[in-house]
């Protein structure tokens, strides 16, 4: 078997992504009954580096990529659900998680409490 476990450039295969073009619908599954990412970004300036290993027992991938606009667009996706538990833990630097996002949950929340009020 010559295939290489780890392959540069890889997405992840781990995943399945459902609505992905969703802003209120996009659901995560993954594959794998469990799955490690390191990741590493030295930066977010374009000459800075973001670098993602994954392993599983199922499949694993190196992804390396500079910071570009498909980092940033990847950073700015919408909302989205998934059938995992994920536990972050930060060993050097910080994480700023996006004000919007529970905004956009008390709107959602909002709205639903609307829909069902009118019936």
């Amino acid at each position: 078997m010559n295939e290489k476990v780890i392959r540069s450039g890889k997405t992840s295969n781990i995943l399945e992504i459902h609505n992905s073009d969703s802003i209120v619908n996009a659901y995560y599954d993954m594959s794998a009954p469990i799955q490690l990412t390191f990741s590493y970004c030295s930066g977010l300036q374009d000459q800075d580096f973001y670098n993602v290993v994954s392993v599983s027992p199922n499949k694993d991938y190196f992804y390396a990529s500079r910071i570009d606009s498909h980092f940033h667009k990847f950073n700015a996706r919408p909302l989205h659900q998934h059938s995992f538990f994920e536990l972050l833990i930060v060993l050097k630097g910080n994480i700023i998680q996006k004000s919007y996002l529970v905004m956009a949950k008390i709107i959602w929340i909002f709205f639903l409490l609307s829909r069902i009020t009118k019936i």
